[in-house]
């Protein structure tokens, strides 16, 4: 049995190493969520783990790319975080999964059984924040875009407004004639 690994309530930034001791063929059911069964939850002794957090990683083929351009660039932890980390790593052939904090619900106990076992915890420079859905109905819509022919163009005055213009205009007119010819009369 491997050690227990703690999960805290809101861990942000964390990436827990694991090494898959299975051949190649049998890598794709063991690491695939299909229904309840997820063999590498299981395995890992934990109540929930969400697919999209977890990357699994053929350390043979990355040692082309190199194992530190993967950490760095792929996963943004600092050349400083996974300097202790590079020589398991680099040591390592085969299958690893790479599961981010966001994996996991909550505050859990890890208590990996074989075919998985536990390599590092790694730490990203900069932890990512969630994402956040900021779209409302309310900004759904087209808006169109300006023509050159729109730009300096006055804004058209609102009806309001118009109206308002003629109804001032007509009570000017009808003051002006009343005082005009109300001098007439005998």
């Amino acid at each position: 049995m491997s050690d227990k690994l703690a999960i805290t309530a809101h861990e942000t930034g964390l990436y827990r190493v694991f090494a898959l001791d299975l051949p190649a063929s049998r890598i794709a059911a063991f690491t695939t969520q299909q229904g309840d069964s997820y063999p590498l939850r299981d395995a890992l002794g934990v109540t929930q783990l969400e697919p999209d957090h977890v990357q699994i990683v053929d350390l043979t083929e990355l040692k082309t790319l190199g194992v530190e351009t993967y950490l760095s660039e792929g996963l943004g932890i600092a050349e400083e975080a996974y300097q202790t980390a590079l020589p398991i790593l680099s040591a390592q052939d085969g299958m690893v999964a790479v599961i981010a904090s966001a994996a996991f619900a909550g505050p859990d106990i890890i208590v990996p059984q074989p075919p998985v076992s536990f390599l590092t915890l790694l730490q990203e420079d900069r932890p990512h924040k969630p994402h956040l859905d900021l779209s409302s109905t309310s900004a759904e819509g087209q808006v169109s875009p300006a023509t050159p022919e729109d730009e300096g163009q006055p804004t058209p005055m609102p009806l309001w407004a118009k109206t308002l213009i003629a109804l001032t205009t007509l009570a000017l007119i009808y003051g002006f004639f009343a005082l005009f010819t109300s001098g007439d009369a005998p």
